[in-house]
C-alpha cells in the first residue's frame, strides 16, 4: 500500500485522491511520506516489531506443551 500511495502521489494524486484509492487515513498518509522523505525507499517496508506479540511462545512454555500434548 505504500509503494502505491508513493507511486499515486509521484503521478500528481492529490491526497485526497490517494485515500479514496486506497483507503488509509490522510494522516497515515503524510506519516508515510514525512517517513519516505527522511528515509527514502527504505521505508516502503515494515517496521521491525509491528503487531500483536504472540502469548505462547515455544521457547518459554515447551514443557507445559510437552504435558498438554501427552495428555492427549
Amino acid at each position: 500500500m505504500r509503494a502505491q500511495a508513493l507511486l499515486l502521489s509521484n503521478q500528481g494524486k492529490k491526497v485526497q485522491e490517494i485515500v479514496e484509492i486506497i483507503g488509509y487515513s490522510q494522516r497515515t498518509l503524510y506519516r508515510w511520506f514525512d517517513r519516505f522523505n527522511q528515509d527514502n525507499i527504505s521505508t516502503v517496508h515494515e517496521l521491525a516489531g509491528r503487531g500483536r506479540k504472540p502469548k505462547l511462545t515455544i521457547a518459554k512454555h515447551e514443557s507445559s506443551i510437552k504435558m498438554y500434548i501427552k495428555k492427549l
